[in-house]
């Protein structure tokens, strides 16, 4: 322990009787307290959790922390200890958070939290967090329920950084972005709705990073698609876009392109876009077709080119409205005898 004392260390030697809990409490503190490294200071905050450690002490280290830290990401992991550990206690500094924090990051860890704590406590806490995503649905333009997919991909924006704030302008000025190569737009809205998306986490970073000082530049630029591939050519941070589950809640959509973002999964939620025509996935690191892809009633071209995929599945079938599937460069060697009709139907299938 003489040179070892990490969250992970003061764990183990409470768990084997070597260290006291109130020993274990002071050092975690210490490290909070001293540390300047938020990962650090986030596992700190979940050791407590670990070891079931509950004190006034602990929830007073938690309710500062939620409401004064600099750290979005120590804010979060607060709000959740807190919620898990002190929700009648922390009433009042959870709604307080709600109000007047502005980090993406925090409102979305408290609204998923409430998803999954069953307490007459939460509703209270809830009405407030309702109106928090009225007013995002409201500055963006959409409806109250597809907000909950801005404010996911707001926090997944976040990550890492202290002073981000949602700029609702941002997508208005996404609404007049086009794709040189195809004619797609980035984004689409209609009747307060959202349908046709087309999202590429280093391009979006990059536009929501500069677009405050040369909207007029954009705006000018004929091909932005080379611009933007030329200036994120050496982007150091290659991000895995885990795809929100939220994703499902866009009923509206008819168009989605996620090419591009090191996709691994798609969520089952997606199976709820029952309006779907175009879905891009192409680029990514997807290693199936998952069924509910295969359960997208409307959906007429499939683009799943410059994956992992291995094979494809029987469930295939199940897309009635089918026309064109792209599966070129995956892994696929084998084509089933029992698919061979129904892929030889389609106008365009390409492998």
């Amino acid at each position: 322990m003489k040179n070892s004392i990490t969250p992970e260390n003061i764990c183990n030697e409470v768990k084997v009787g070597r260290m006291s809990e109130s020993m274990a409490t002071n050092l975690l503190i210490s490290i909070i307290e001293e540390s300047d490294d938020s990962d650090l200071r986030a596992e700190c905050i979940n050791t407590f959790e670990k070891l079931n450690l509950k004190s006034q002490k602990i929830y007073e280290l938690f309710e500062n922390l939620l409401v004064s830290d600099e750290s979005p990401l120590i804010r979060s992991v607060a709000a959740k200890a807190i919620m898990n550990n002190f929700l009648k206690d922390g009433q009042k500094a959870l709604n307080w958070a709600i109000i007047h924090d502005k980090s993406p990051l925090l409102l979305n860890t408290i609204l998923n939290l409430f998803d999954n704590v069953e307490n007459e406590l939460v509703a209270g806490l809830s009405e407030e967090m309702v109106y928090r995503i009225n007013n995002i649905a409201s500055k963006v333009g959409i409806a109250p329920k597809e907000a909950r997919f801005i404010l996911d991909l707001e926090a997944f924006f976040a990550e890492g950084k202290n002073n981000y704030i949602i700029d609702s302008k941002i997508y208005e000025f996404c609404e007049n972005l086009t794709k040189v190569v195809n004619g797609e737009p980035w984004l689409v809205i209609r009747n307060m709705h959202i349908v046709a998306l087309s999202f590429n986490y280093n391009n979006w970073k990059y536009i929501k990073e500069s677009h405050g000082n040369i909207v007029s530049f954009f705006s000018k630029i004929k091909y932005l698609d080379i611009f933007l591939s030329v200036n994120n050519f050496n982007v150091k941070e290659r991000k895995f876009f885990k795809v929100p589950s939220s994703i499902g809640l866009l009923t509206k959509l008819k168009s989605l392109n996620l090419s591009r973002n090191n996709i691994i999964k798609i969520p089952p939620s997606i199976s709820s876009l029952n309006l779907l025509e175009k879905l891009n996935l192409s680029y990514n690191k997807m290693f199936e077709i998952s069924d509910s892809i295969c359960s997208l009633s409307s959906l007429k071209s499939l683009d799943l080119s410059h994956n992992n995929i291995q094979k494809i599945p029987e469930s295939i079938k199940n897309l009635d409205s089918l026309v064109e599937l792209n599966l070129e460069k995956n892994h696929i060697n084998l084509i089933p005898h029992s698919l061979k009709s129904f892929l030889d139907s389609l106008d365009n299938f390409t492998i």
